[in-house]
This record gives structure tokens, sequence and C-alpha cells, in this order.
């Protein structure tokens, strides 16, 4: 798991009340049970921590998993 997978991780497991290291790379925040409204709340926290703008229509491209939003925040694609 890369630093971002583990941050991405850390910050669904906080809003999902989950334990960060049972969240793999693969997994999807809508199937651990996320919603959009806490998903709104995870893009807040990501942009406050990250100092990054997460554009949702490129989440919905490349997907919902750890893997996907690390790459996307990664990336730099957004950066405030």
């Amino acid at each position: 798991m890369t630093q971002w997978e583990h941050e991405v991780a850390t910050l669904w497991a906080g809003l999902l009340g989950r334990d960060p290291s049972a969240i793999s790379v693969e997994a999807d925040f809508f199937q651990l049970g996320g919603d959009s409204l806490v998903f709104v709340q995870f893009l807040i926290a990501a942009q406050e921590r990250f100092s990054v703008e997460i554009m949702v229509d490129e989440l919905y491209e490349s997907g919902f998993t750890v893997r996907a939003v690390a790459e996307v925040l990664s990336s730099g694609a957004g950066v405030a």
C-alpha cells in the first residue's frame, strides 16, 4: 500500500467507523457502507488535509476504490 493509499484508507476508516488495516486498496467506498453524504465529507476532509480539490467527475471515470482515489490525489490533478 502506497502512502497515498494509506492516507485514503485512513480517512475512509474514520468516516465509516472501520479499522484502516481492514480496508484494502481494491475496497470500494460504497461497498464498505459509504453513501453520497459521507463521500462529500471525505472530499472536504481530503481537500483540507492535502490542499487539493478532487473533481468528482474524475472519480466517476476512475472509480471509488482506495487505489483509484489515491491515484487521483497523487497525480496532482485538481491541486488547489
